[in-house]
């Protein structure tokens, strides 16, 4: 009889597990981001998600068949099914004053996330360039001279 019982208050958090809203979503990627780019920098990013745009993710439903829907824009939504997996996109607009040639540096961060809502994989933030890294000014290249 107590097993029973247990089961039966377990039940309505099994129900939800792995039902995400978009703010956990969002946080879960807002983090993950933080950890590659300095604060600065993530101040300049600018996520899919808080211009209220569509986005993908997959879930298993309830006979184990991998679907794709959006991710809720409401506030109280949460995804369906059993969360596999989404990639969120960020796009970066960063300011550098110290360099005349190039004084803005653009571009696109993914972050994968899991099921889980851990990092799938690495994002490439490999179009920002050393002189930022080290907030330096940038050094422009001469061309060879040809003889």
């Amino acid at each position: 009889m107590k097993k029973l019982l247990y089961i039966l208050l377990l039940l309505p958090a099994l129900t939800n597990a792995q039902r995400y809203t978009r703010a956990e979503i969002k946080h879960a990627a807002d983090s993950l981001l933080r950890t590659f780019v300095r604060e600065d920098m993530f101040v300049r990013c600018q996520s899919d998600l808080d211009n209220e745009s569509r986005i993908a993710y997959s879930y298993t439903n309830k006979k184990r068949k991998i679907c794709y829907g959006d991710i809720p824009e409401q506030a109280n939504n949460r995804t369906k099914g059993r969360f596999n997996g989404t990639t969120i996109r960020y796009s970066m607009i960063y300011p550098c004053p110290k360099c005349a040639i190039c004084d803005v540096v653009k571009g696109r961060i993914y972050i994968s996330l899991t099921r889980w809502l851990d990092m799938g994989k690495a994002p490439d933030i490999s179009f920002i360039p050393d002189y930022v890294w080290e907030n330096d000014t940038c050094r422009p290249v001469t061309p060879l001279s040809l003889k």
